[in-house]
């Protein structure tokens, strides 16, 4: 079976290949760090739970749950009310 190109080696061959590129220095890293910044993405402000349950009560099948949720709740209050 070939080996094709790009597919994981033996360890041990990795060594013969001389290994991985030098990463940047302490003082290069540093200086890079304070020049650009730890090169993380802003995180995006959180949405409050307040407005993420409007949202979600916006939609209309959760609307018609709710309705039918609340008839069926006072249809079993009054027929306990009047002993049926």
């Amino acid at each position: 079976m070939k080996r094709r190109e790009g597919t994981r080696r033996p360890t041990a061959e990795v060594g013969l290949l001389g290994g991985t590129a030098p990463g940047l220095s302490p003082e290069e890293a540093t200086r890079r760090l304070e020049l650009h910044g730890p090169g993380e993405i802003p995180a995006e402000p959180r949405t409050p739970v307040w407005r993420r349950v409007l949202q979600r009560l916006r939609d209309p099948l959760i609307l018609v749950l709710l309705v039918a949720a609340a008839l069926s709740d006072v249809g079993a209050c009054s027929r306990h009310a009047h002993g049926r």
